[in-house]
This record gives C-alpha cells, structure tokens and sequence, in this order.
C-alpha cells in the first residue's frame, strides 16, 4: 500500500511538473503577441502549483484536522498548528495568478495607490507644510558663563558673570515669513493636483489606446486566418491547375502583407500595455479587460479654473511674499540680554540687562537682492500672462479639433458602419456563391475592413482629444 501511494505521488509530481515546464515558454516570452500569452501561463502554472499542494499537502492535512478520529491512538493536531496551517492554505490560495483589471476605473484606482510620482508630490506636500513652522524660528539662545576683569566690582574684586541672550528679527518679519511659507504649500498643493491629474488623464488616454490596438489586433487577426486559408487554396488550385500563377502570388503577399500589419498592431497594444503598467506601477501582472469601445462625452468650461493657472497665480503671490519679506530685511534686528554677576567681596548678585538694535549700514547687497526678487516677480507675472494666453489658445485649438472629429465620426456611426458590414456580408456570399472571383472578393474585404479601421481611428482621436479637452479645464 504504501509503496502504491508513493508511486501515485510520483505520477502526480511529475505530470504537474511537465505540465508547467511546458508553459514556461510562454510565462518568459517577449515575442509579439506575448503580452496575452504570458497572463494565461502565468494563470495556469499558478493553478498547477496551487492544485498539486492542495491535492498533496493541504487536503490531508485538512482531512486530518476535522475527521477528528475517536480511537485512542488517533493523531490529533494542536490548535496552534491548525491555525498555522489555514494561514498557510489561504496563502497559496491567490499564488500564481494575475491582477485582472475591469475597466479604466479599477486602473485609475491602482495608479492612485501606486505610482510613486505621485506618492513624491504628496510627500513634498506634506514637507512644505512642515516647513511652516520654520517662519518663527527665533535661532539659538546663548548661555555664557565667564569671569569679567575689565569691569571690577566695588570692593576691586572682577565679577563672576553668568547670563543669557537672544536675538530677534523684527517682529513683522515673522508674519512675513509665515506668509510666504504658506503660500509656499499653497503652490505644492496645486503641484500634487496636477501631478493627480495628469495620471488619471495619462491613463485614460494609454487606456484608450490599448483598447484601439486590441480591437485592430481582432480585426486583423480574423483577415490573418482568411488570408491564410486563401493563401494554402489558392497553392492548392495552382498545383492542380485549376487557377493561374498570378492568383498564388497575389495571395500568398496578400496573406504577408496582413500578417505585418497584425505584427504592427500587436506592437501597438504591447507598448500601450507598456505605458499603463508605467503608470500603474502594480505589484503583480495585470490581466486587463478593456471592455466595450465608447465615445466619451466633452465636459466644455472655462480654463478659469485650471489648476495650471492657479498654480502660476500662486507662483505670482509666492514671487510677491518673497519680495515684501526682501523689503522687511531693512528693518533693524533686535537682542535681549540679561546678566548676573558676583564675587568673594559681595553678598547677593549684581544682575543687569541688555536691549540692543542691530541696523545695516551698508546697503549694497540688500539693495541688490531686493532688486533681484523684484525682477523675478515680475518675470513671473510675464510668466503667468502667457500662459494664461497659451491656455485659451489651447483650449480653442482643441475645442476645433473636436468638432472635425465629431463630424468624422458622424459618418461612421450613421453610415459607414453599416456598409462596412454590408460590404464583407455581400463579399463573402457573392465568393461562397461563385458571383465574384478572388480578385473582387479580396478588393471588397479590405474596402469593408479598411472602414472599420478608419473609424476605430477616428474614435481613437475623437477620445484623446475629449480626454485632454476635459483634464485642461480641471
């Protein structure tokens, strides 16, 4: 019996074993088309590993566990090593398999929990907020201790001197300081905004592009497997000499020609892949389902509200504070002190204090840095100006743009559709039929297809430009 046993787990060890090692191709390929091939090996070798421990491991031990044999000499398991042993089997339960994604939502979801550009803008955020405490910094406070010989007490003796001092920026300096910190995590805050939207607005537009190149590669994967079998029937009708050599030829590079643009559209999916696992960031494979293909509605609104322009206000009051705060350097620096000295000769202390200004006498360097910060807050007002201006611009660039691709896209919807699909019906009866010959057939193919193509095209810009259009008003 136990020699039978092990014989079934050998077979079961290796029958997984060589089923997986036969999937290890496509889990490490990096050819075209691997992009879909990878999450379904990677599926399947997971799911030999999770089956083969289950079947061998944690199902006996299970059995074990609850059948909780009455006879003296049962096995029993300890509760400790029960619970070890569900953690384990709810560990190995997900092993192996994808992240799969169900829309642009989820992807958004992710990117937000991921991406560490983002994760940086937030943390410069939360450090010019610290930052804010820095606008009452008084420095450091002086303790001194020493023996004072220039000035003797009374009795001739010098003064054991012990005291404190502190010195201070004008007090209107610390209100400005405060303000321009401030401002300061006013102008992060916009940066993380932007820094969020130009994620979700990166991956609706890598979104769209991937469901575009998947639609194409379906397109194209159908016309691969006609021309395919046109290519072998039409050889076939040559040796036989039912056909001409004209007729072979023309398919056989009919065939080739739709196999490199299958290979171009595949490429195309790989690298919008590539750009939403970019941004994503995820911890593991994503396995994503695009879904349906759909015209996504403008939002039309004034740029007003844009959180690049009222970055570049806060840029222009940011510019501003610094220079008021350039302006409140003229006024005198202030010191406090305080003293207490004694010796042998003198009961008690002898105690004292200090006040003192500190006023600039040269004025060289500061007139030269408030000039400066002056010329930058006007350079920034410049700044803000034109970009303002670009962003009208930008904004009726697109808005025109919009309308041509909504009008295109008017064509396809109401017309072209239907004789796309009128034109390879009729195509492909009128062949069956015997009505056409190959030539036609071919020629009215790629008439039918080339139309759904073109409008997956429009649809791929009349989406881009909806998705930049509605993020620059945010």
């Amino acid at each position: 019996v136990i020699q039978g046993t092990k014989d079934r787990l050998r077979a079961v060890l290796l029958t997984a074993s060589a089923a997986a090692l036969g999937f290890l191709p496509m889990a490490v390929s990096t050819s075209a088309g691997a992009e879909v091939q990878r999450p379904l090996a990677t599926v399947v070798i997971g799911g030999l590993i999770t089956a083969t421990l289950l079947t061998l491991v944690v199902l006996p031990v299970l059995y074990l566990i609850f059948s909780r044999p009455q006879s003296p000499g049962g096995f029993k398991i300890k509760r400790p090593i029960k619970a070890g042993l569900f953690i384990v089997f709810l560990a190995l339960g997900p092993m192996g398999y994808p992240q799969e994604i169900n829309g642009l939502d989820r992807l958004i979801e992710l990117g937000l929990q991921n991406n560490q550009a983002l994760e940086a803008a937030e943390l410069n955020l939360q450090r010019s907020g610290a930052m804010k405490g820095t606008a009452f910094d008084f420095g450091r406070t002086e303790f001194y201790f020493g023996e004072d010989r220039n000035n003797l007490a009374l009795n001739g003796l010098p003064l054991t001197v012990y005291g404190v001092k502190q010195e201070f920026l004008f007090p209107t300096v610390y209100g400005m300081q405060h303000r321009v910190q401030k401002t300061a995590e006013a102008l992060e805050a916009n940066q993380f905004d932007i820094q969020r939207k130009t994620l979700v607005r990166d991956l609706s537009i890598a979104f769209t592009r991937y469901q575009i190149a998947e639609e194409k590669v379906s397109i194209y994967t159908r016309l691969d497997s006609l021309y395919e079998k046109f290519a072998r029937a039409a050889d076939r009708r040559f040796e036989l000499g039912e056909t001409n050599y004209l007729e072979k030829i023309t398919a056989a590079s009919k065939q080739r020609q739709v196999r490199i643009r299958l290979d171009q559209f595949r490429t195309d999916k790989i690298i919008a892949y590539g750009d939403l696992t970019k941004l994503v960031q995820p911890a593991d494979t994503l396995n994503i389902r695009p879904g349906p293909l759909l015209m996504i509605e403008p939002e039309l609104s004034r740029p007003e509200g844009a959180t690049e322009l009222l970055s570049y206000q806060n840029r222009v009051r940011l510019s501003e504070a610094e220079h008021k705060l350039q302006k409140q350097r003229w006024l005198p620096d202030l010191n406090l002190e305080y003293f207490q000295g004694s010796n042998e000769g003198i009961d008690g202390n002898i105690n004292g204090y200090q006040l003192g200004l500190k006023i600039p006498l040269f004025f060289n360097g500061q007139s030269s840095r408030n000039k400066a910060y002056g010329l930058a807050h006007e350079a920034m007002l410049a700044e803000s100006a034109n970009f303002e201006t670009q962003l009208e611009t930008r904004q009726a660039q697109l808005t025109a743009r919009l309308e041509q691709n909504r009008n295109s896209l008017r064509y396809f919807l109401n017309e072209g559709n239907v004789l796309s699909e009128e034109i390879i019906k009729t195509a492909e009866a009128g062949y069956r039929s015997g009505e056409i010959d190959f030539f036609q057939y071919i020629q009215s193919l790629e008439n039918g297809y080339s139309v759904r193509l073109e409008y997956l095209e429009q649809l791929r810009e009349y989406n881009e430009t909806v998705i930049t259009l509605n993020f620059l008003n945010q």
